[in-house]
């Protein structure tokens, strides 16, 4: 009875020190610890994203790569594939893992040193959201007594969905759904168990469990996580068979871009910064444009099909470059499958860029059917047929071909770098990268609202944006502003003006200038709504320079955004500059 006794006094003993352990280090960590409400006010960095009216993402631009996910969004195995490598017990402890903290304080008692097991899932997330990763035991109290406040603040599910989408999983990518994107190119609901536990694997440390970086560490990580699932039930004896043999296959992923109009995105990514300054990259605007995917895809592939057919009737400029002439390699090398080429030839191949539609491709042979077989930068090979070469008559000057080729060797030579391009008829022609350039906008003349825009051939070849920074004269596409300016001048369509031949000797304009009509004739006493029909260029400079005034006009066009500046103070103004 006597140790009975005995044995209860001890255990009340205890339980009174751990209390009053416990309340003291409260007291001691509290006036440090911040509310736990606070989590919703702390913003994630998540970068602009840019859209089409119809709602198709065109661009992403910022530091951090991040899609915010809720709890409704994440796959059961993802949760699952999350639980089972990081705190088995997520669901069940209110926030703190006793065991865990225990197994952490007796280490340091035995050697001295400060553990980094033990967090819980509400652990990390509040060390991530408030504190430091410094392994010193205040940190760790402090990091305790904070998840107990966040669990009682938050439900589960959002203290999940709070952690996915602040960890960092390497590569620029924080959140688990950007990290998706990042690792396999894949929206976060279509990933598999292998891939969700490759995912839980990068997270204690993205540097060495990265699945591009360190496939072997990665491979190794994949399994202890499938192994977890599979001892706590997540998953069953034929998907965790399934898992672990699922090859493990990864690579960078770009943000997968829905509608292709970069000259748009950089436009936007411009007025943003000046309106908002470093804020654009990381406050998370979504901003919404005009333009309709359907029309900036036709206008795309307008742009540059007009220019690939404009460089191929000026005839063929030549390879790009030749394996065998410029970097001396044996043509028997070529013949020879892909995978046994010297990787300086690999290398040299793959390195070109691909702009547009286009794709490098090396003769490997010419054909007696005037064919040639090419192999593209990816390793594939393919046929060249004849109708994709015949095409190629020499460039000789902008305005002169040679002659038609007869056979595939007039154009083309083993070990020749080449551009290519699919066909709608199935396998590739040669091309060549255009030259020229050209824009395209189209304007819905109800609002205003641009509906497409292409500002050159290939954004990744030229930034220069030929629809907004180009200055060109607009012509007689101007000539609406001027007549709309002399009837706000209290002219009528009504109004009679002369059109009759007008010589002007100015400074500004360097030198005698005597415009005309396109007709090259004259038309005497018109009336104003003959002269905008027609388009009659000498009763246009009569209309400005005696009816309303140039001065006037200039005032006239300041509220639709035209760059004073760049206005001609003379007669030119009438005909567009």
């Amino acid at each position: 009875m006597r140790w009975l006794l005995l044995a209860a006094g001890l255990a009340a003993a205890a339980t009174v020190t751990i209390t009053a352990t416990v309340i003291g280090a409260y007291l001691y960590v509290a006036p440090g610890l911040p509310p736990a409400e606070t989590i919703r006010d702390i913003p994630l960095q998540i970068p602009l994203r840019i859209f089409s009216r119809d709602g198709l993402l065109i661009e992403e631009v910022g530091e951090r790569r991040r899609i915010l996910i809720t709890y409704d969004d994440l796959p059961q195995h993802v949760i699952d594939a999350f639980v089972a490598a990081e705190d088995r017990r997520f669901f069940e402890h209110p926030g703190v893992d006793y065991q865990g903290i225990l197994r952490a304080g007796l280490l340091l008692l035995k050697t001295g040193e400060i553990s980094g097991g033990g967090s819980t899932l509400t652990q990390q997330l509040a060390r991530d959201y408030f504190l430091s990763r410094e392994q010193v035991f205040t940190r760790k109290l402090r990091e305790a007594f904070l998840a107990y406040k966040i669990e009682q603040e938050f439900s589960k599910q959002e203290i999940m969905a709070l952690f996915l989408n602040k960890m960092f999983f390497g590569q620029r990518a924080y959140g688990v759904a950007a990290a998706a994107q990042v690792y396999f190119g894949k929206n976060l609901a279509d990933i598999n168990i292998a891939e969700a536990a490759t995912l839980a694997g990068v997270l204690p440390a993205p540097s060495s469990y990265n699945p591009v970086r360190s496939p072997a560490n990665a491979l190794m990580r994949r399994s202890y996580v499938l192994g977890r699932m599979h001892t706590l039930d997540f998953i069953g004896a034929a998907d965790y068979e399934e898992a672990t043999n699922f090859a493990m296959e990864s690579s960078l992923h770009g943000t997968a871009n829905e509608l292709g109009a970069p000259y748009v995105a950089e436009m936007v990514r411009r007025e943003m910064l000046d309106r908002y300054g470093e804020a654009t990259y990381s406050a998370g605007f979504k901003v919404v444009t005009t333009l309709d995917s359907r029309m900036q895809r036709a206008a795309t592939y307008s742009l540059r099909n007009g220019l690939l057919e404009f460089t191929r009737r000026r005839g063929y400029r030549g390879v790009v470059a030749s394996a065998t002439a410029d970097l001396a390699f044996d043509p028997d090398v070529l013949l020879t499958p892909y995978a046994e080429w010297p990787e300086e030839l690999q290398v040299e191949l793959s390195n070109y860029n691909s702009p547009a539609s286009l794709v490098v491709a090396i003769v490997t042979e010419l054909n007696d059917d005037n064919s040639a077989d090419i192999v593209l930068q990816n390793g594939e090979t393919a046929v060249l047929p004849w109708h994709g070469i015949s095409w190629a008559k020499p460039f000789v000057d902008w305005q002169t071909t040679g002659p038609a080729p007869e056979t595939v060797s007039d154009v083309l030579q083993v070990g020749d770098f080449i551009y290519v391009m699919p066909i709608t008829i199935g396998g590739y022609a040669l091309t060549q990268l255009p030259e020229a350039q050209s824009a395209f906008v189209s304007v819905d003349p109800s609002d205003g609202a641009i509906t497409s825009l292409a500002g050159g051939y290939d954004f990744s070849i030229s930034k220069f944006n030929r629809v907004t920074q180009a200055i060109r004269q607009p012509g007689s596409s101007f000539k609406p502003f001027i007549y709309a300016a002399a009837l706000n001048a209290g002219n009528t369509l009504a109004t009679i003006v002369l059109d009759a031949p007008v010589v002007i000797n100015s400074a500004a304009l360097e030198r005698l200038w005597r415009p005309i009509n396109y007709s090259g004739r004259f038309y005497g006493a018109q009336r104003v709504r003959r002269g905008l029909v027609k388009s009659m260029n000498l009763l246009s400079v009569r209309l400005l320079l005696n009816k309303t005034g140039v001065g006037n006009t200039v005032r006239f066009l300041a509220p639709f955004g035209f760059n004073d500046s760049a206005l001609p103070r003379n007669g030119s103004l009438a005909l567009g500059g």
